[in-house]
């Protein structure tokens, strides 16, 4: 360019020159403008994107409470100065219109897991509004939905489902609020503890399983399962029940596991409500751990397959080395006769340390997770 504006004043043209000149000027003015266009358009575009995401996560806590869905959603916006007339109605084939907010029933049970929303904002143009073309506007959309742990490092404990109604829609057979007690009886027959080798055989492992609170164990045999995650509909090949697992050991890795956790007390449940509440707190959050609803337990002590229902998540409401029997044997009743006591929880939002693989589910008892899916 500097080359050619020398010739064309060498030849006395400067005419010429004060054309190009103009011309050149006006191509940077217009890169500039373009420039800033894009800057503007690019943040704008955050912004919106981040709001949408925002929104739907808000929404989706409540569902499938559609209602109080869309009265979180719209307060968040509220309160993080989104205007009402910026939530847009969104695409909504796949599901359910209501307030401006579209729900979707990813499972078919008839009740909502998905929100998507909408944020429609407009954006500042320079050379939009020098063309008089009108301001773009931004559309974002967002889904989130919510999902359920169908897979998990769960503990080597089992609950047994009523083997005439294991629908998860009817609990398992299963009292959803009963207290669960595992106890030895009077006869200390092997397995009625409820104990399970899952990743592998002896005392170890079991005690390895119960303290891990990052993940699965390193050190796992292939007793009873090549892959230590265990998931909903697996059958676990050659599994036992562990008769090695008494009080003191199950005490004593507990204990362990929850060394640098709230004291023993703090977290002691004596309901399951109170244990549904202390499950959402952060200092007794970690006593909701993963295990699994089964079919049975191997009669004796032997190895059989095991049919794993789902993952539930079971609050640990306390737990004791030397259960108090006295002459008459344990009380299936009485958690102070039992060396591991706690409720299983439904549609309970946590998350535990142990690895969890999310999807849709019909299991009442699963771990509980909000997620933005688009």
């Amino acid at each position: 360019m500097l080359t050619l504006l020398r010739r064309l004043m060498s030849g006395n043209q400067r005419g010429q020159v004060v054309v190009v000149a103009v011309g050149v000027m006006a191509l940077s003015l217009g890169a500039i403008m373009i420039s800033v266009d894009v800057g503007w358009w690019l943040r704008d575009k955050r912004d919106a994107q981040n709001d949408a995401d925002a929104i739907a996560l808000a929404a989706a806590q409540e569902l499938p409470d559609t209602g109080q869905a869309v009265a979180a959603g719209l307060d968040w916006a509220d309160f993080n100065g989104v205007e009402t007339s910026e939530v847009a109605e969104p695409d909504c084939a796949d599901g359910v219109v209501e307030g401006k907010f579209c729900f979707i029933d990813q499972n078919s049970d008839g009740d909502a897991d998905k929100v998507r929303v909408k944020v429609s904002r407009l954006s500042n143009s320079f050379i939009a509004e020098a063309l008089g073309v009108g301001t773009p506007t931004l559309n974002p959309p967002a889904a989130a939905s919510k999902l359920y742990g169908v897979a998990s490092c769960i503990l080597p404990w089992g609950i047994v489902a009523d083997p005439n109604n294991p629908d998860p829609e009817e609990f398992y057979g299963l009292n959803p609020t009963k207290l669960y007690i595992f106890m030895e009886s009077t006869a200390n027959t092997p397995g009625n503890y409820g104990a399970i080798s899952i990743y592998g055989p002896g005392n170890n492992y079991y005690t390895d399983v119960i303290e891990s609170t990052t993940g699965c164990p390193e050190t796992h045999h292939t007793a009873c399962a090549q892959d230590p995650v265990v998931g909903e509909g697996e059958t676990l090949q050659d599994c036992k029940s562990d008769p090695g697992t008494g009080g003191k050991t199950t005490a004593k890795a507990l204990e362990i596991r929850y060394a640098d956790s709230a004291p023993y007390d703090d977290c002691h449940a004596e309901s399951y409500s109170h244990a549904a509440e202390l499950a959402d707190t952060a200092d007794c959050g970690d006593r909701a751990v993963p295990l699994g609803i089964i079919d049975a337990f191997p009669p004796g002590g032997s190895s059989a397959d095991i049919s794993i229902y789902g993952v539930a998540m079971f609050y640990i409401a306390g737990w004791d080395r030397s259960p108090p029997w006295g002459d008459g044997g344990p009380d299936p009743g009485d958690p102070d006769t039992g060396y591991v006591w706690g409720y299983l929880l439904t549609s309970i939002p946590v998350t535990p340390a142990w690895q969890i693989e999310w999807d849709v589910s019909e299991n009442p008892f699963a771990p509980v997770g909000f997620f933005l899916v688009e």
